[in-house]
């Protein structure tokens, strides 16, 4: 039941020297099969570790994160409520509660989209999908949502994916830099002849993906964008060799090597939690990145955390690096992955 591990890291997984990573596990991988006296003794170590009391302790008047350079990596409020959120929090917690609200009331434009920090205000596909996927996993179930969602659909390109962003050239990028004055974010939406973003794509069909355990209408948008993914093989081996909305040192050197994507980053097991998530797994085209995630196992079946891009939970900036917990947070989501598609049994646990 477990041939594709070379040793099971459920040990380290839930090891209690790391509250949030075995909380997440016994939430995730054990689910049902959880003890639920555990499973609250978990989420109260949880919530009273060094990591998630600094992420609410740094809140101000119960909104996270910079709400000024609200879109800043690793300090605005996006990346923070998305942090805190990926923790294990959710909007039962006031803090949360509060900042998804704020984030709902003052990003979110009318259309649905939700905008970066420019003047004036204009939407970006990979924000969007990022934002609804977090205000999801947090609880948050309102007509706004449904309205972002609705954005979401009704820009979703010929080939599956998404675009619409306010940088689509490198002078768009550098004005955005400077000047805070965004370009034309759909210039290119219909061009047959400009690829998606895979940063926008993923973040949006994630969204998509969670919404349809709401609306389960949104399942033929869901359809195009596995498409999409598997077209490309999850894009195996491959580098982002000019995503418009990026600079070139923030672009992803290589899909493939491991790491874990918090907002707009993608790598080929995100790509695959997505598919599994979606009753594609067993596609063919999905065997080379699924056998390439599966190979990096060292002998503890522990992944390495390699790639620490901008949009990755880390990056190397950090005070203190620690390898183990960086390799529990990307083998974590192997793990979720191996659950997911049926490759996975929580007997021997």
């Amino acid at each position: 039941m477990n041939k594709y591990l070379k040793h099971d890291p459920m040990k380290q997984l839930l090891d209690t020297s790391d509250p949030v990573i075995r909380f997440l596990t016994l939430r995730d991988i054990l689910g049902s099969a959880a003890d639920e006296i555990e499973l609250a003794d978990a989420h109260r170590s949880m919530m009273q570790s060094p990591y998630v009391t600094s992420l609410l302790d740094s809140a101000v008047d119960a909104v996270l994160g910079d709400t000024v350079n609200f879109d800043t990596y690793y300090r605005g409020t996006y990346w923070k409520f998305a942090e805190a959120v990926n923790a294990g929090l959710d909007n039962s917690h006031s803090v949360i509660r509060k900042t998804g609200e704020f984030i709902m009331d003052h990003f979110c434009m009318n259309s649905g989209g939700f905008t970066l920090h420019t003047n004036p205000p204009a939407e970006d596909a990979c924000i969007t999908g990022e934002i609804v996927r977090f205000l999801l996993l947090a609880g948050f179930r309102d007509n706004r949502i449904h309205r972002s969602v609705e954005w979401i659909i009704a820009h979703q390109r010929h080939d599956g994916g998404w675009l619409h962003s306010p940088g689509n050239s490198l002078l768009d990028i550098f004005r955005l830099l400077l000047f805070r004055h965004p370009g034309n974010p759909g210039k290119n939406d219909a061009s047959i002849t400009r690829t998606s973003c895979i940063y926008a794509t993923i973040a949006c069909a994630e969204a998509l993906s969670l919404y349809k355990n709401i609306d389960i209408t949104v399942t033929r948008s869901i359809s195009k964008a596995t498409e999409y993914f598997l077209t490309h093989r999850l894009f195996v081996d491959v580098s982002d060799t000019g995503v418009s909305s990026r600079l070139s040192a923030g672009r992803n050197q290589n899909f493939s090597v491991p790491g874990y994507p918090l907002v707009c980053q993608y790598d080929i097991l995100r790509g695959l939690l997505f598919i599994a998530d979606n009753d594609v797994f067993s596609d063919r085209r999905s065997g080379d990145a699924f056998n390439y995630i599966i190979s990096q196992q060292d002998h503890n079946g522990m992944l390495p955390f390699r790639n620490r891009g901008n949009g990755m939970l880390f990056t190397g900036r950090e005070k203190e690096k620690n390898s183990v917990l960086e390799m529990k947070w990307v083998t974590l989501n192997m793990m979720r992955l191996l659950k997911k598609s049926g490759n996975y049994s929580c007997k021997s646990c």
